[in-house]
């Protein structure tokens, strides 16, 4: 989708937003533990609709059984049913294991499972978690500066005339598409793709008819960034994980489409859009909403 004109009509749709969206739920979060002197547990759980990732993290016998994975690795998963999570989680130690988890209220209730695994592994029998509290966002409300980005030798904005001293600047293009006629207002406009290394423009002759404007007169409507060498105003990049969108631009809901994952926040018309591959940004797009 990030390589299509489309996205712009994807993000546009006010059902998507409404109902496709995909709650946080009660599971996301990071619960801890404690058994003082004797042990600690940590799980840091991630809930899409009714499946569950994340990561299991027990350290017993008074630090010397440490049962967590590396940094970043996901070992949990399992899927939710009536707001209980039947999961599975890989040991460091090699083995395999099987629990069941429940949220009551701000706790967490941890029961393995009957069913005990296979390996070696740590796990306790019991475990009552607390939820940590989220750090507050240190978001600022978006403006038109939000949808400019610096590239190489130009910074561009969505909106700015498509003209030949941006073009100049930018350099060759490694290809030049028309990528068809998109609908906004009721009237259809022209859009080109224009392809770099690490990022593509898209031109349009975006409401050309609503000003004094010539039907040749182009502006930027349409940035997508697919390399971690460029960055939003606010440092986001190819790479990012989601969290670090959250803390810098603000709560939002995660969108469903097509099998990929965004998320989403806008300004009037302006749109700036994250594709989520394994909660890391895979690609960034600052586009238009056209209503459809």
């Amino acid at each position: 989708m990030k390589n299509k004109v489309a996205v712009i009509l994807i993000f546009a749709s006010p059902g998507l937003f409404s109902s496709q969206a995909m709650a946080a739920g009660e599971f996301t979060g990071q619960w801890t533990g404690e058994e003082k002197d004797q042990s600690t547990m940590t799980l840091q759980l991630k809930q899409n609709d009714n499946t569950i990732t994340g990561s299991y993290c027990y350290i017993t016998q008074n630090g010397n059984r440490i049962d967590c994975p590396d940094e970043g690795e996901n070992n949990l998963k399992g899927t939710i049913s009536n707001h209980r999570a039947s999961v599975e989680f890989a040991s460091s130690f090699g083995g395999t294991g099987y629990a069941n988890l429940e949220v009551e209220g701000e706790k967490l209730v941890w029961n393995k499972a009957p069913s005990s695994g296979q390996g070696k592994y740590y796990a306790p029998q019991h475990y009552t978690l607390t939820k940590k509290p989220l750090l507050p966002s240190s978001a600022s409300p978006l403006s038109k500066a939000d949808f400019s980005v610096h590239l190489d030798n130009a910074t561009v904005s969505l909106g700015q005339p498509w003209e030949p001293q941006i073009i100049s600047v930018l350099g060759n293009a490694l290809g030049d598409d028309f990528a068809g006629e998109v609908p906004f207002d009721d009237e259809n406009y022209k859009f080109y793709r224009h392809t770099y290394s690490g990022f593509d423009i898209y031109s349009a002759n975006l409401w050309w008819d609503k000003s004094d404007k010539s039907v040749d007169d182009y502006i930027v409507a349409q940035i997508t960034l697919n390399s971690p060498h460029y960055t939003t105003r606010r440092g986001i990049h190819v790479g990012s994980a989601a969290d670090e969108i959250e803390q810098l631009y603000g709560p939002t809901k995660k969108e469903r489409s097509e099998g990929e994952e965004w998320l989403s926040y806008v300004l009037a018309k302006r749109v700036i859009s994250f594709e989520l591959v394994n909660d890391k940004v895979a690609s960034v797009i600052m586009t238009y909403d056209n209503g459809q």
